[in-house]
């Protein structure tokens, strides 16, 4: 693929403005995406990992005060290690961890704000209440954590006695991704666990993923990203590292100058296009059809590693009857790609010496979100990538490597019943059925039914709703009816946060959090192969609490007496890290609390993923490699594969399609995460208006012309605050539009954003979200 086809404007479309306001700057060609070096007002380039500033300009080395070693808190790939230099009691500096070969001395623009969002004017500081009415421009007052609490209990207690204890409904996501004040396994569940409050699925981003790896591999065991750059052929399929993964970039371009390929498989241009020698654009939802076309043609034309085939894995004739039934012709009318298109790719697949494909968590963010990924997975296996290389094999998340006492932390198994459930651990809501939980399991991509009791909820009371580590009304799907149901009178709102948030606007009571240089935790990456701790640098500011204190807090007021509620941060760490037998072997000799606080990082000893199981077999039911799986069988699934279309597609829903004839795609933006940073000043600057992504002849179609302000709706709701950028087929296919995900309405003039039209359906495996089956119109504002 051509890497010049942006160069002429079509409708005020430069390379670089699409690249500056999609993704990445320009620099994504050369470097470290969104971490390169800044220009001074003469125009030269200031020094690497040099540090944002709040109002002065210290020598890093040679200025007084201390540095202070942590680590970038939120759910990023890249997890940075930063570095805080610290005066009198007050942060002054930000620098990237230069001794780490990650973040490699630079933060990405993201983190070089962080002292603006420490000290920022917007932050709560204290206890609030709401005075008025729930909503957009909510009044709140001042009042004490005596008052607070107090108010919490009483009205917990009231629902309790009254509705039961499962109508209190939880809702935490990713506002930290701390493995003791975060979402996943935070302390905060002891207490709602303990209260008997509905337990929350977190099942936001890769539940299909991680559900559906194990079935053929047993475990999943992904490739050291910091491998890129010895790998032949590096594929990118369904994922933008320049604006989820900027430090990763660098590695990628490693791969090239060390004569390695690149693919990608993306409906969306990509920077990594620039690097690419083929970019596929299938259309969105169609992955498995074409992993399997792939398969199709590595079997029939005998160019897959049948040594290692007949050796490692199982099932291969039931895999070849499945993907009998794609050949290439049919494979390119479903996916919208050409069949010599499809032929390079396995050429070029099974070419390579060695290969990597890394899976974008979009993938998996579809209703047949889990067979894309088990699709993708046989690849490496067939071509013998799997335990072979340390380049070699596929990158996902590399959440199969923490190895940490979880149910220590969140004390599942004790007040739930069963440890803490979702995130792709469970298959299957029968799974949740039949299990040993105490209380009701809710979901998020559910969201909107439990707050208005519909769906599968139906009948069954929400009467509160606690938020921490989370803004729904930014992130959730079916974002208007999650508005609906917070808005409900009878439902009273605590949220916990630093920021009046447009779900704090529905707030009865807001409780103020500590933020990263204010809070100890301990990190894993999903990206890199590190596990690291976060030293405090400085007190909180105001009446600021950690999740752990304000759960403890809670937690006694309501009249619990047990011992956990009296364990603080270091205590519950230690039980994280070394449980009751001392720390996994994965993290290397002499592991501890002690140590990780003591060295600040660790990354996991070199190995081979999978190379042990080529000698002692996989932790499948065979002990193999499984293209074949009874147990997907035994859970209703299709043993091998199936295409099943999007919920919302013109192969499953045609006269939906009919009707609403885009495909939507909702994207990661460089300049936040999640929905942090949107409320920043200078990362609202950056991120500028919100863009529609749409082909040139879709917008001639409606009328629709560049820098028109655009709705696009479908039934479940109007989103109102994007402007049109006008794209040629270089950029996305006819049929397909794109906009970026997380922006705030508050900033937007109250506007919708894209969630308002996102679907709540459930994925295929793991119960996961499906943001991608999301069927629109569009039209002129």
């Amino acid at each position: 693929m051509a890497s010049d086809g942006l160069n002429q404007v079509r409708g005020g479309l430069t390379r670089r403005r699409f690249l500056q306001g999609l993704a990445v700057s320009t620099v994504a060609a050369s470097g470290l995406v969104s971490c390169a070096p800044k220009e001074n007002e003469d125009g030269a380039a200031s020094k690497e990992g040099e540090a944002s500033t709040l109002g002065f300009q210290y020598d890093w080395e040679t200025a007084e005060g201390e540095i202070i070693h942590g680590v970038c808190p939120k759910n990023c790939y890249d997890t940075c290690r930063i570095c805080t230099k610290v005066v009198d009691g007050a942060a002054v500096q930000i620098r990237g961890d230069s001794s780490n070969p990650w973040t490699a001395g630079s933060p990405c623009v993201k983190g070089q704000t962080y002292l603006d969002y420490h000290y920022s004017e917007d932050r709560i500081l204290y206890p609030m209440k709401r005075v008025g009415a729930k909503g957009p421009g909510a009044q709140f007052e001042r009042i004490s954590w005596d008052e607070a609490v107090e108010t919490i209990t009483t009205r917990f207690k009231e629902i309790i006695e009254n509705e039961g204890s499962e109508a209190i409904v939880p809702y935490t996501f990713s506002g930290t991704f701390g493995l003791i004040n975060g979402c996943f396994f935070s302390g905060v569940l002891r207490f709602l666990y303990r209260m008997g409050a509905s337990a929350l699925m977190p099942n936001m981003c890769e539940a299909a993923g991680v559900a559906a790896i194990p079935f053929t591999y047993g475990a999943q065991k992904d490739v050291d990203p910091e491998q890129y750059p010895n790998t032949k052929l590096y594929v990118s399929w369904g994922s933008n590292l320049s604006a989820t993964s900027v430090h990763a970039v660098k590695f990628v371009k490693q791969c090239v100058e060390n004569g390695g390929k690149i693919a990608v498989i993306n409906p969306l241009r990509i920077p990594l296009c620039e690097w690419a020698e083929l970019w596929i654009k299938i259309r969105p939802g169609t992955d498995t059809p074409f992993a399997l076309g792939v398969v199709k043609i590595l079997l029939d034309e005998e160019i897959y590693d049948k040594e290692y085939v007949e050796k490692y894995c199982m099932g291969l004739d039931e895999l070849k009857k499945v993907a009998d039934e794609w050949p290439a012709e049919r494979v390119a009318e479903t996916c919208d790609c050409t069949v010599e298109e499809l032929q390079t790719f396995a050429h070029m697949y099974a070419d390579a010496e060695t290969s990597i494909i890394q899976i974008g968590l979009q993938v998996n963010r579809d209703s047949n979100g889990g067979s894309k990924i088990r699709a993708i997975s046989f690849l490496p296996a067939l071509t013998g990538q799997i335990g072979t290389n340390a380049a070699a094999g596929y990158q996902w998340l590399t959440c199969g490597y923490w190895a940490l006492n979880f149910d220590n932390v969140s004390m599942g198994s004790e007040f739930l019943g069963a440890p803490t459930p979702g995130g792709g651990y469970v298959t299957t809501w029968d799974q949740i059925e039949a299990g040993a939980y105490k209380y009701r399991v809710i979901n998020i991509p559910d969201y909107a039914d439990v707050l208005n009791e519909a769906g599968r909820y139906e009948g069954e009371p929400c009467r509160a709703v606690f938020v921490y580590n989370g803004n729904p009304l930014v992130s959730v799907p079916d974002n208007k009816r999650v508005r609906e149901g917070l808005a409900r009178d009878e439902v009273f709102v605590v949220v916990s946060d630093k920021w009046y948030t447009d779900t704090a606007d529905y707030a009865d009571i807001i409780l103020p959090c500590t933020d990263i240089l204010e809070t100890e935790d301990i990190h894993q990456d999903y990206h890199g192969w590190y596990i690291n701790h976060n030293t405090p640098a400085v007190e909180p500011l105001g009446e600021a609490k950690t999740n752990i204190e304000m759960a403890n807090t809670l937690a006694k007021a309501m009249g619990y007496t047990d011992p956990c509620f009296d364990e603080d941060i270091p205590t519950i760490a230690k039980a994280l890290i070394e449980g009751k037998d001392g720390a996994n072997a994965i993290y290397g000799p002499d592991m501890s609390y002690e140590k990780l606080k003591e060295e600040h990082w660790r990354k996991l000893p070199d190995f081979i993923p999978y190379a042990d199981e080529l000698k002692k077999g996989f932790a499948t039911l065979s002990g193999k490699i499984e293209f074949y799986s009874e147990g997907l069988k035994e859970l209703g699934l299709h043993p091998v594969v199936e295409y099943i279309p999007s919920a919302e597609s013109k192969d499953g829903t045609p006269e939906l399609a009919a009707k609403y004839p885009l495909n939507f795609l909702t994207v990661t933006s460089k300049d936040l995460c999640g929905s942090n940073w949107h409320n920043i000043g200078k990362m609202r600057l950056l991120h500028g208006d919100v863009y529609l992504y749409i082909n040139e002849a879709d917008a001639t179609a409606r009328g629709i012309a560049d820098g028109d302000p655009v709705e696009v709706f479908n039934d479940r709701g109007v989103c109102d605050s994007l402007k049109a950028m006008v794209v040629g087929d270089d950029v996305i296919a006819h049929g397909n539009v794109a906009g970026l995900k997380s922006a705030w309405p508050k900033f937007m003039d109250g506007k919708n954003n894209v969630n308002v039209t996102t679907p709540g359906y459930t994925a295929d495996y793991g119960m996961g979200t499906s943001f991608q089956a999301n069927l629109v119109e569009v039209r002129k504002a």
